[in-house]
């Protein structure tokens, strides 16, 4: 990953308003992509896929959609 410079201009509020709105971009793509993201990181890092027996234990929807 390449290193990424931040404008000297930015005033310190400038810079909360990015961060606050990448953590919101971070929290939608985890929202949406959460368990495939997780299936990914598990098999870039050496691990085995999960079976579809295990996919389904993880989802994240339960059948009468409490939590």
């Amino acid at each position: 990953m390449q290193s990424i410079i931040l404008p000297d201009h930015w005033t310190a509020r400038d810079a909360l308003l990015v961060y606050e709105f990448l953590t919101q971009v971070q929290e939608c793509i985890w929202c949406q992509y959460g368990v495939e993201l997780t299936e990914a990181y598990r098999i870039e890092c050496g691990g085995e896929p999960w079976s579809e027996q295990q996919q389904d234990w993880i989802g994240w929807e339960e059948e009468d959609g409490d939590f």
